[in-house]
């Protein structure tokens, strides 16, 4: 495995990101072949050297209201959705995931 870094020292997206590995933003095509790629050959690398800590436990994006539930729902019709492991999951779930969540919300997105 290779990682290019624009200078010296590891300083751009590679520290910026804190280690999350994302899928949902990418476009459709090369580009979210390559993150998926990527995706499981961290997998594939945590397996064999568990010591690296990689955790596959998803993020939540959350629905404030009606509008942004809609563009949830949207995601998650994609034709890409399930490559990409998108869900759309109620507050409740949502709290399991993640029990530091307050307030109230329509849904989320994992």
């Amino acid at each position: 495995m290779v990682q290019i870094e624009r200078d010296a020292e590891p300083r751009g997206a590679t520290v910026r990101s804190f280690g999350l590995l994302w899928i949902s933003g990418r476009a459709p095509g090369r580009e979210l072949d390559v993150a998926l790629e990527s995706r499981a050959r961290w997998i594939e690398l945590a397996r064999r050297a568990p010591e690296i800590g990689l955790r596959e436990c998803g993020s939540l994006l959350l629905a404030r209201g009606p509008e942004e539930a809609a563009l949830i729902e949207q995601a998650c019709a994609r034709p890409d959705a399930a490559a990409r492991g998108l869900t759309r999951v109620t507050p409740e779930r949502a709290r399991r995931l993640n029990p530091a969540l307050a307030g109230t919300f329509a849904c989320a997105l994992h």
